[in-house]
């Protein structure tokens, strides 16, 4: 009984070091489970984000024909084990992802289902990694299906098409300081023909002109939270299967109206600082964002008057007129901004809303000041890009005969939205954006250019 005990232990010990690393990978069974008993430590850069993971389980896999390898711990046995996987080709000394999959659908279910394009010869190496959860041992299943043509098009969407007062949900999930304002979307993939490997999400207000969300990553999940969305407004939303053979057609555009804003107005914002009609407000030039040109600033504030309802959010517009405001932000949660690339002797008006839970406050005043008549800026002469089509949609082209450095976009308030934006065909990708105003901040060998553009 000893010697059979021990011969299992060496066993079990022979198969956790063959899984430790990329080098030692064992071959995934695809007949029946396969079982993660430890993870290693060596861990590659991921292929979903947080790339914090302290260790990885390393399997391999050689396509004998071209199709989708699925691998999922999707399994009762698990109980809703929080995993990840990461899947890459090359070499273990050169590995670059080719796909992944972290939650099935968060945070109701934490297991992993990956569908990864796979080519007939090509070795794969797959990483389950420790990043949510360190419990062992855990089970899955490795399948091969041939592809025979592009993924038909997803069904079942939630909300249904059409569906009204779909609720918003305040609630800060991203911890980023204000209400999220998200709306849960779901799809169901078909199963009749090839199966899907990821997804385009497209999303907006008008049926013609509906934004990609997920133009810049790979998205594989069958359900998203969208954010930022308004009360009493009517979404359209597509879902475009793809895998290694094309993408779906005949894809269905569906709607739903979100629920009128619920709950008591708020009262309203006063004592605005600079005061209203302020002339000569200075412009402070200082680089307070360490960018390496001047912010040319005007910092603004206001008091909330005590009385009546109180806000959890404020909505801040400003603009060159008083009939076209743009609005910067509906979810700001302080009492004090600055406003940034101001221009010399110019009027500007701007108001600053009180909401709660989507409620304005009534009758909330505009208010204007002039800057003065001269300010610190970059040096107009530098002048090395401009771009098209401004207002834009999604796609930004930059039109330029220099190296750009670095592309940042900043929100009328200062905020960096985007940092170090990728460049791909001199053109960037604003998709995520939300409606405003912004400057887009390029540095080359030639210095710091600034240019406003508006996003639609």
């Amino acid at each position: 009984m000893k010697k059979i005990t021990l011969i299992l232990a060496l066993i079990a010990s022979c198969l956790t070091y063959g899984q430790s690393s990329c080098a030692t990978a064992v071959a995934v069974n695809t007949v029946g489970t396969n079982t993660v008993s430890a993870y290693g430590t060596e861990i590659a850069t991921t292929c979903t984000g947080n790339s914090d993971a302290t260790g990885s389980a390393w399997y391999s896999y050689t396509a004998t024909a071209t199709g989708v390898l699925n691998l999922s711990s999707d399994l009762p046995a698990n109980n809703n084990n929080d995993t990840r996987v990461n899947v890459y080709t090359g070499t273990c000394l050169n590995l670059t992802c080719a796909g992944g999959s972290d939650d099935v659908s968060y945070p109701a279910n934490l297991a992993t289902n990956a569908n990864i394009n796979v080519t007939a010869g090509t070795t794969y190496f797959i990483a389950w990694d420790n990043r949510w959860s360190t419990t062992v041992p855990f089970s899955f299943t490795a399948s091969f299906t041939p592809v025979t043509g592009p993924p038909n098009a997803v069904s079942t969407p939630s909300p249904v098409d059409m569906a009204t007062n779909v609720a918003i949900d305040p609630a800060d999930n991203n911890a980023d300081g204000s209400p999220d304002n998200s709306v849960p979307l779901s799809w169901v993939p078909d199963t009749t023909g090839s199966p899907a490997t990821e997804y385009d999400i497209y999303y907006g207000t008008d049926p013609t002109m509906l934004n990609n969300l997920t133009a810049a990553t790979t998205y594989t999940a069958t359900s998203v939270s969208i954010t930022g969305n308004l009360y009493a407004t009517t979404y359209y939303w597509q879902i475009v299967a793809i895998n290694g053979s094309g993408s779906s057609t005949s894809n269905p555009i569906w709607s739903f109206t979100t629920a009128a804003a619920s709950g008591t107005a708020p009262s309203n914002a006063t004592t605005p600082t600079p005061t209203d009609g302020a002339t000569m407000v200075v412009i402070d030039t200082a680089d307070a964002d360490a960018d390496g040109s001047p912010d040319n600033a005007v910092d603004i504030a206001w008091v909330q008057d005590a009385t009546g309802q109180q806000p959890n959010a404020y909505t801040i517009r400003l603009g060159d007129s008083p009939t076209t405001l743009q609005t910067l932000t509906t979810t700001f949660t302080g009492m004090a901004a600055r406003f940034v690339n101001q221009s010399a002797g110019t009027t500007y008006y701007w108001q600053v809303v009180p909401t709660n839970n989507g409620v304005e406050a009534v009758n909330q005043p505009i208010w204007s000041y002039t800057t003065a008549g001269t300010a610190s800026v970059e040096d107009d002469s530098i002048n090395f890009f401009t771009i098209s089509p401004n207002p834009a949609n999604s796609i930004i082209n930059i039109i330029t005969d220099e190296n750009i450095n670095s592309v940042d976009l900043y929100n009328a308030l200062g905020q960096k939205v985007l940092e170090d934006i990728t460049i791909i065909n001199n053109q960037i990708n604003i998709t995520d954006v939300h409606s405003g105003i912004y400057f887009l901040r390029a540095t080359s060998n030639l210095g710091v250019q600034t240019v406003q553009i508006i996003k639609n």
